[in-house]
This record gives C-alpha cells, sequence and structure tokens, in this order.
C-alpha cells in the first residue's frame, strides 16, 4: 500500500505488477515486470515511485504515474524478499532468500552504497592456499574471493554473473570454476586465475535431466567432473572438453560422491529413493568396484588423505561412519552427532575428521582412530556449509549459511596464530603420558599439543618413554601360529594369548597363515588376535600413535630425530609404522616450503 493511503500494488506469479486506485477499486497502471516471480514490493514515501524485488536477484524501481522503469539492477544472487525506502525515498534497502544481512542502494541509479566486504550468502567452497596464508571462499552469491589470513581482508578471485542456485566447484588447483547454469541450462567451466570474471573454457551438457542436483565434483588431477543428475545417474565428464565419459544409474536423484585421492575411485551413495549403499567404481570404466551395505541415507562423503577410509554422513541424520575402502566393511561411528550435517572432511595428516551443517550449529571434530570427539565449536548462527582443516593442522575454517567465515584454534593454545609455549613440570609431564592412553577424546587430544608446546622438556620425556620396537623371534612366533591348531584347547588358549602380546610384530606373519585358509577355528582365533590391532580397543597402542603424532606436531629438529630413530624398529611395529608415516609427511611439508 503507498504511504498516502491511495493505492495498492499487487504482482502475479508471471511477475505483471498491478496498481490498483483505493479510492474507486479500479486498476490505474499495469507494469509488465519480469518473467520470472516478483518477491516483494515497496512504495516510496511520496508515493512515487515503486520498488519490485524479483526471483533473479534483481532490483527495478517504476515510476507509479507512467509505470515506466527509473532503474535496475542484480541486487542479489537470489530471489529479492524484502524492500524499504528511506524516509526521503532516495535509498532502498533490501534483503534475499538464502542471504545474510541487508544491502544499501541508490534508488535512482542501483549504486550500491557503503558495500559490506565479504560474501553476501551461504558459503558453500572453502580451500587452503598450500602455505596456509590464504583462504579461497566461494558462496552461492556467486563470489569467490581470497582471504588474507594475516589481517583477514579479502579481495575478489572470481566473479561470475549467473542465476541463482548455481552448482558449483573449484578444481583443486585452483585454476579453473565449474559451474551449472539454469539459465540457459549448461555446465561452464572458466578459469579461475582472477581476479575478474574469468575466461570461459567450454560450454557442455544443456539437457535439463542433467541438471546436478549436487555440486559439481572435480577429481583430484583436474581433468574430470562428476556429478549426480536430476534423472538419477552418476556421470563423469572429461573436464577439457566436456566429453561424457560414463554414466551410471544410481536410483536416486539426491546423495553424495567423492574421488579418492588417488583419482582410481569415485565414492557415491544415496539420500532418497530407498537404496543407501555406499558404491566405489572405477573412474576409468564407472564399473562397480566394491559396495558397502550402508543401512542409513547418505548426503556427505569423503575420503581420508591416504585413501584407506570412507567417511559418510547423513544429510539430514544423527549417524556418521568411517568405512574401510579395502574390505567395504564399517570400522566404526562417530560419536556425539546431531543430524543434519552439511559438510565433511579429513585433516591433513588423517588423524581427524570434522563435520558441521548439524542442527544444533555446531563444529564437532572427532579423531579417526576412536571415533571420539575431541573439540566442539558453537559455529555459525544459521548452521555450516562447508569445513576444512589448515595445511598445517592447527586451525580449522567453517563456512556458515549466514556468510560468515570462522577459524578455529584446535590446539587449544593458540594466539595470533602461533603455538603458545607451556612449561610443564616433571608430574605434568607424566600427567600428560597417562592422558594419551586416555578414551576421553578431548583429554587426550589436548595432552598431545600440551606436550607439543613444550618440545624442550616432552621431546627428552618421550625419548626416555620410547624404545624402537624389537624384531620378533621368528621361531617363538612359528610355534605359536603354530599352536592354534594344536589337539589342546589349552594350548590354543594360550598361543592364542601370548600372539595378542605380541601382535604388532606378529601381523604379518598371523595375516600370511589367514590368506592360506586354515581351518576355521584357527581362522576365527587369528580374526580375534588380529581385531587387537583397532586402536579404539587398544589404549596402549593409542598412546603410542598420540606420542608420535605429538612429536610431529612440535616441530623442532630434535622430535625429527627422535622419529628417525623410532622408525628403524621392526618394521610391522606400530610404533615403527607410525614413525615413518610421521616422517614421509614432514619430508612433503618440507618440500612444498
Amino acid at each position: 500500500m503507498s504511504a498516502d493511503g491511495k493505492q495498492i500494488a499487487m504482482a502475479d506469479e508471471g511477475g505483471t505488477i498491478r496498481i490498483w486506485s483505493l479510492a474507486n477499486l479500479k486498476m490505474v497502471q499495469v507494469i509488465q515486470a519480469a518473467e520470472r516471480q516478483v518477491g516483494c514490493l515497496a512504495f516510496s514515501p511520496d508515493s512515487q515511485t515503486l520498488a519490485s524485488g524479483h526471483g533473479d536477484g534483481t532490483i527495478a524501481v517504476w515510476q507509479v504515474a507512467t509505470g515506466k522503469p527509473i532503474s535496475r539492477w542484480q541486487a542479489h544472487a537470489f530471489m529479492v524478499k524484502t524492500l524499504a525506502f528511506s524516509p526521503q525515498s532516495k535509498l532502498l534497502v533490501s534483503g534475499a532468500f538464502w542471504e545474510s544481512g541487508v544491502r544499501l542502494w541508490e534508488a535512482t541509479t542501483g549504486k550500491e552504497m557503503q558495500p559490506v566486504p565479504g560474501h553476501h550468502a551461504s558459503v558453500d567452497v572453502l580451500v587452503y592456499e598450500p602455505d596456509g596464508k590464504g583462504l579461497i571462499t566461494g558462496s552461492r552469491d556467486n563470489t569467490i574471493l581470497r582471504w588474507d589470513l594475516a589481517n583477514g581482508q579479502s579481495r575478489p578471485w572470481l566473479d561470475w554473473h549467473a542465476p541463482a542456485m548455481d552448482r558449483f566447484a573449484l578444481s583443486p588447483d585452483r585454476k579453473m570454476l565449474a559451474t551449472w547454469e539454469f539459465s540457459p541450462g549448461c555446465i561452464r567451466l572458466r578459469s579461475a586465475v582472477g581476479p575478474g570474471e574469468g575466461r570461459l573454457l567450454g560450454t557442455f551438457e544443456s539437457r535439463p535431466t542433467k541438471i546436478p542436483t549436487r555440486p559439481l565434483t572435480f577429481s583430484p588431477d583436474g581433468k574430470r567432473l562428476a556429478a549426480i543428475c536430476r534423472d538419477g545417474v552418476l556421470r563423469q565428464w572429461d573436464a577439457v572438453n566436456g566429453v561424457l565419459l560414463w554414466e551410471n544409474r544410481v536410483r536416486t536423484s539426491l546423495g553424495a560422491i567423492a574421488f579418492s585421492p588417488d583419482g582410481k575411485m569415485l565414492a557415491s551413495a544415496g539420500w532418497a529413493g530407498g537404496d543407501t549403499t555406499i558404491r566405489l567404481c572405477d573412474t576409468e570404466t564407472g564399473k562397480e568396484i566394491r559396495a558397502c551395505a550402508n543401512g542409513s541415507v547418505v548426503g556427505e562423503l569423503a575420503f581420508s588423505p591416504d585413501g584407506k577410509i570412507l567417511a559418510a554422513a547423513a544429510g539430514s541424520h544423527n549417524r556418521a561412519s568411517l568405512w574401510d575402502v579395502a574390505s567395504g566393511k564399517e570400522l566404526r561411528s562417530l560419536t556425539g552427532l546431531q543430524k543434519g550435517v552439511h559438510a565433511l572432511g579429513f585433516s591433513p595428516d588423517g588423524r581427524l575428521i570434522a563435520a558441521t551443517g548439524i542442527d544444533d550449529h555446531a563444529v564437532r571434530v572427532w579423531e579417526v582412530a576412536t571415533g571420539e570427539a575431541v573439540r566442539q565449536f558453537p559455529g555459525p548462527f544459521m548452521g555450516g556449509m562447508s569445513v576444512v582443516f589448515a595445511p598445517d593442522g592447527r586451525t580449522l575454517a567453517s563456512g556458515g549459511m549466514d556468510s560468515t567465515i570462522l577459524i578455529w584454534d584446535l590446539t587449544g593454545r593458540s594466539k595470533d596464530g602461533a603455538l603458545q609455549p607451556l612449561q610443564l613440570t616433571a608430574d605434568g609431564l607424566e600427567r600428560r603420558w597417562s592422558d594419551l592412553a586416555a578414551s576421553a577424546g578431548p583429554r587426550a587430544f589436548q595432552a598431545v599439543w600440551d606436550l607439543a608446546a613444550c618440545p624442550r622438556l616432552s621431546v627428552p620425556f618421550l625419548q626416555d618413554k620410547l624404545r624402537p620396537a624389537r624384531p620378533p623371534d621368528e621361531a617363538r612366533m612359528a610355534r605359536l601360529i603354530g599352536d592354534l591348531d594344536d589337539g589342546r584347547f589349552a594350548v590354543r588358549e594360550k598361543a592364542t594369548t601370548e600372539l595378542q602380546k605380541i601382535v604388532n610384530v606378529a601381523e604379518p606373519a598371523l595375516r600370511k597363515r589367514l590368506d592360506n585358509k586354515p581351518p576355521l577355528e584357527v581362522q576365527q582365533r587369528i580374526e580375534l588376535i588380529l581385531r587387537t590391532l583397532d586402536p579404539s580397543q587398544s589404549s596402549e597402542r593409542l598412546r603410542l600413535a598420540r606420542a608420535v603424532q605429538a612429536l610431529e606436531y612440535t616441530g623442532v629438529s630434535e622430535a625429527r630425530k627422535l622419529l628417525e630413530t623410532l622408525a628403524e624398529g621392526a618394521p610391522a611395529a606400530v610404533l615403527t609404522r607410525e614413525a615413518k608415516t610421521a616422517l614421509d609427511r614432514l619430508s612433503r611439508v618440507r618440500a612444498q616450503n
């Protein structure tokens, strides 16, 4: 209704605006505003102009007397849902669906007044730069920004102009952007070396049935694109020339997909349609390699950095689980999960996994080895849409539906981006050593970082506690494995118990015996012995792995030397393998720097 109470404006679904006189109830003006839906209308205080907000994110201002346009501009990426004029009719404030906050415009020109830096809509893409100093973020407001984490300032990385609700993805090397655009209905590839709109590299797939219902996904090498489409088909394209490589029907138009780190497998799972199986297929042929008999819907999938574990979470249920990729068997569930997971991400070392988008708006972090939560942060007010670990694993970034990007300290001891030193007494060191074996995730995780923050004292302390694993007594080990098939029950029981004590070094020999298809009872006993290798079943194994983690996190040469000593132990031992893996990661980081 106009401010003077003399007129009322109404809009229909076709975009036509009609103005009526309230004095005689006659229509006095017809404005063909747009082909798309009108989301809101607002008269100016002087009743001489009318503003309309549209489904394509545009705002138009009209002369009431003539119905002619004064101005029109692209204000938002989504439907404009609210408009209001300033008392002098010169400024216009607007708000849009899926966007956070309001924006202020000059009504006659569409010029934005006092633009707020950053995103205006849900942040769906987060990518750390390799050195951890910058963060690339992509939003549904059709902007990609680069943030300097030292000062929190942003600048445009890429800006593309397309209708709302696009599906988009940034290639792993950050050089290419793939978008699904509703109009004209196609996938477009652009050069993402910004700032600027980006050079168009190619356009393909224009059939409506092939609209991706989940974000497009790049392979690790950036050469392929995959998506689950509206017609319930999983498709993979060549990202260089747009050629369709293969397609598989997945019985659902909603779900999740993820490439393995080596790019050889593509995991997919359904969110609707009744089939909840997680399927792993060969990326070259599209043929199924393995299926995981998952019992609940899946909205998110993520591979661990080494490709050995696959995490799956329901988009709207309170379940998330970890799966062994080699066997297709479930390893464990993540504890304390609330429903509504929108994003999953592993830490660079694969020891942690984070999730966001949970109904209580929290950002949660779990230890992969146990499935126990080690950190919980309050998260964005409207819930999270993306999450990623920093390259050094010390911070975690989350992108919210409210357009905010939040950086979280995982160490519990960070200030201004640096790990604050800690002085521990002898009792304090012993207490942290005890905490490393704790089943309570937060206590053990904090003990790791406390030891890492005190390298001058903790490294010599851990050197006294840790010794390279001794090679097994081959003759004794062979005798014990043979005793598993002895005719006397007491002998079989004793052999089982003794092998459980040395399983860390006996694992290869036990698995070799298992491969030779022994009698059923021997097979069951070996499987029982090997089950103790599960970190969640052994406090001592957990302590050793966490101690190595603390040494790796210290970043000092003395810790590296200790890891090198531990890596020379018996090859099959847990401590040896953990030390070697930590050294491999440290070497890769050194090479990158």
